[in-house]
């Protein structure tokens, strides 16, 4: 378990980096609610947090969700993995985030696909743009399922080992198309 980052089977220590990031946040948040509350302090500081709301909040959220997405699944599937190690039968609790993580790539598309038609909008734009950053929408209608597509690619990446241990030869085949499917795909878009 070592050479894969992972420190342990437990999921609240793998994940103590962005436990603290986010207590981290929730405290300027409430820092900057309690100055909220200051008089003097009032106006500036509701026009920061509107601001902050506004341009980044989901952004930032969608982002550090896109960069810790790899670190998640493994944590998750690593407790499943000893959990099957054990020969222990795995119950709801344990398996409902990895699940959470399979059904959020299908979330995001079905947020892409309800906006379609006001992604360009600045509204919009200025919440969810990290969904599509870096993507002609215009140049096809495929192009929409990019991010939704990448985070699913790497679901499977991570979980196919897990779940398959014993049949390496059945991995490769199906990360091999799957891989596969994902170059076609890029290359359609």
């Amino acid at each position: 378990m070592e050479s894969t980052g992972i420190q342990s089977g437990n999921v609240i220590y793998n994940m103590s980096t962005f436990i603290f990031m986010g207590l981290a946040a929730f405290a300027v948040f409430a820092l900057l609610s309690v100055l909220l509350l200051v008089k003097k302090f009032h106006d500036k500081v509701k026009a920061k947090l509107v601001d902050i709301l506004k341009k980044t909040f989901f952004n930032n959220l969608i982002r550090s969700h896109s960069i810790s997405y790899i670190h998640l699944t493994v944590s998750f599937s690593i407790v499943i993995y000893l959990e099957m190690e054990k020969k222990e039968a795995i119950n709801l609790k344990q398996i409902a985030p990895l699940i959470a993580l399979g059904v959020l790539p299908l979330f995001l598309l079905k947020v892409l696909l309800s906006k379609r038609e006001t992604l360009d909008t600045l509204e919009i734009r200025e919440k969810i743009e990290r969904l599509y950053q870096d993507i002609a929408l215009t140049r096809n209608s495929w192009t929409i399922y990019y991010h939704p597509m990448f985070l699913l690619r790497r679901f499977c990446f991570v979980v196919i080992p897990i779940l398959m241990p014993d049949y390496p030869i059945i991995q490769v085949i199906v990360l091999s198309i799957i891989n596969l499917m994902f170059v076609m795909f890029m290359g359609a878009v």
